[in-house]
């Protein structure tokens, strides 16, 4: 499947394990919404229920131009993420091994594989910000000084702390490492991942060890977190 994430527009009332979104079927140019878990489909977005879902009434799918979601005037049903910005673009280095993970996933027995990925230098928000980047294939040179839509989240990798310092902010300590703190405005029931209000920047935050019973409207800081950033743009293959 292609990525649509960019233009979900509510959970799956069918399968309720993925969003559904905007897509564009191939053949006839016709905009219709899909769940990209149980392929569930509707023809309106203001009419997704269980009981008026469709399968297999369209065919090959692509990512819908904005204009043309716009046009149908769709893109009022779309979701906002907080922690989606519009970033600039200035380098895109090679794949690394992403040593400083391999070493927290080995050491608290997570047992994630080694990983390699691309090191992003980008300005978003007004702030210039190494990330690394999801997705090898989405992050080619073509994209360096281009502005593109992205997602962005830390995970933690050290402590992770309540304060009651005031103050918000980010601090790099090297390249996509940094220590961050901020205001937990959202947070899922199982305490792992949560939105976090750093006053320069909103991000999605990942816990895997440390700090529990997180709730919304603590203070924190994660110290160190590692940023990573996803190209939620078209597919750049």
């Amino acid at each position: 499947m292609i990525n649509l994430y960019q233009y979900k527009v509510t959970w799956c009332p069918v399968c309720n394990q993925g969003w559904v979104e905007i897509a564009k079927d191939v053949n006839s140019k016709r905009l219709f919404l899909l769940c990209e878990e149980c392929e569930s489909e509707w023809d309106e977005p203001n009419n997704i229920k269980n009981s008026t879902s469709t399968r297999d009434k369209y065919g090959l799918i692509e990512v819908p131009l904005l204009e043309e979601i716009r046009k149908k005037k769709w893109d009022q049903y779309i979701v906002k993420d907080p922690h989606m910005y519009n970033a600039k673009i200035f380098d895109i280095s090679g794949l690394s091994k992403d040593k400083n993970w391999d070493k927290y996933a080995e050491n608290w027995g997570i047992g994630n594989k080694p990983t390699e990925s691309h090191m992003i230098t980008c300005e978003m928000n007004g702030i210039l910000l190494k990330a690394r980047g999801e997705n090898q294939k989405k992050w080619k040179s073509p994209l360096i000084g281009k502005t593109i839509k992205v997602t962005n989240y830390f995970v933690s990798i050290g402590d992770i702390y309540k304060t009651d310092v005031l103050i918000n902010g980010i601090l790099q300590i090297e390249n996509n490492v940094y220590s961050v703190i901020g205001e937990v405005t959202k947070i899922d029931n199982n305490g792992i991942n949560f939105i976090l209000d750093c006053g320069s920047i909103v991000t999605a935050a990942k816990r895997y060890s440390g700090l529990k019973n997180i709730k919304k409207g603590d203070r924190i800081v994660m110290d160190p977190g590692e940023f990573y950033i996803s190209n939620v743009e078209l597919e750049t293959d």
